[in-house]
């Protein structure tokens, strides 16, 4: 009761405070308004100018927002739209908790989609493998604090996983595996919508299981192994701390940045201690025998995952994710590079978070 009474009052009184100071400031450009003259006003350019004029005269606009924010953060644990802040600091993105009224549809636009991705990669000699990659708030449930994983978005993973394993695609299920580890090691970052190299590397050694039940030895006879060393342990401001904009303050009150250990994985000789150039082999060799396909998760080299892939594979990986794009876009532009098209690999893996299945993206090949 004295929490609700006291933010009651904090509120009221910044209210006063901000109106006051937006009315004087209102009064120090009132001259603009007279010199706009009747024309402007009636057609809407001056209402135009004068906002941009007004945002730059309040001298206390930025700071007004930073404190706004702060005592949002501070007394309510809440930050901008785009961000839900559980128990101790995790933040999580509000995408993973989007209700999509055409989820069935899109669900079912996908499945055929995925169906054509595979015919064009048989006619390639390609096989496919699908890394299904669940939602953070799903594997970390627990860490929601007052928040709950939405009951519409309950099954999304598994009903995806069945239908797919249905038609016969070999599809990873991450979600079983993140689950059994969670508690062992963060696998997702706290302050970031991405893995950890944990994460990573723990979706790696299952894809790896699942390859080679399914397609056994990609690479034989290599003279060549791969290793993965940490390079560095880095403070990581994650992207979800820029829905929790607290100006001077963030350092003081803000959730704490990320500590992120920095992997390399490194190409050696077999009974050697020689070290090449990571890609070197890759585009030095005639066959490629994996590409990973998909979206940040895969791109972003902090997490390391394609080098992860690489290890755990003791195969070359032809990384072309790409960041912002979702992975299915992304599958279609490398349906019709012309590096597949002249090389097609062996095996492709494609990495889908499972928040892009009910997304709607113009898609086709």
């Amino acid at each position: 009761m004295f929490r609700e009474k006291f933010s009651g009052y904090v509120m009221i009184a910044f209210l006063i405070f901000a109106v006051v100071s937006a009315v004087f400031d209102v009064w120090q450009t009132r001259g603009d308004a007279v010199a706009a003259g009747p024309e402007k006003i009636i057609t809407g350019q001056w209402a135009s100018a004068y906002e941009q004029e007004f945002n730059k005269a309040v001298s206390i606009h930025e700071p007004s927002i930073n404190i706004w924010d702060a005592l949002n953060y501070t007394l309510y644990r809440d930050g901008r739209e785009g961000v839900l802040v559980g128990a101790n600091d995790w933040l999580f993105t509000t995408e993973e908790f989007d209700y999509f009224p055409d989820a069935k549809a899109e669900f079912r636009r996908k499945v055929a989609y995925i169906e054509d991705v595979r015919s064009v990669l048989a006619e390639h000699g390609s096989a496919l493998v699908i890394a299904l990659l669940p939602a953070k708030a799903r594997v970390y449930g627990d860490r929601l604090g007052d928040y709950h994983y939405p009951s519409y978005k309950k099954d999304e993973y598994g009903r995806f996983l069945r239908e797919l394993e249905s038609r016969g695609f070999v599809v990873v299920d991450l979600l079983t595996a993140m689950r059994r580890h969670k508690d062992e090691s963060d696998l997702f970052l706290r302050t970031d919508t991405h893995w950890t190299p944990d994460g990573a590397r723990l979706a790696a050694v299952r894809i790896a299981s699942v390859v080679e039940r399914r397609f056994g030895d990609l690479d034989p006879g290599r003279t060549t192994a791969f290793r993965t060393v940490r390079k560095e342990t880095i403070l990581h401001d994650g992207d979800l701390l820029r829905y929790i904009a607290l100006g001077p303050l963030a350092d003081e009150i803000g959730p704490r940045p990320d500590r992120l250990a920095v992997m390399e994985t490194r190409e050696v000789r077999k009974g050697g201690t020689a070290e090449g150039d990571l890609e070197g082999a890759l585009f030095g060799d005639a066959e490629i025998p994996v590409a990973l396909v998909g979206t940040s998760y895969s791109a972003n080299p902090l997490w390391n995952f394609a080098g992860f892939l690489k290890e755990e594979l003791q195969a070359d990986v032809l990384n072309a994710a790409e960041e912002g794009q979702g992975p299915f876009v992304t599958m279609q532009k490398y349906l019709a590079d012309e590096a597949f098209q002249s090389t097609p690999p062996k095996l492709v893996i494609w990495e889908i978070p499972e928040r892009t299945i009910p997304v709607s993206y113009e898609q086709g090949i």
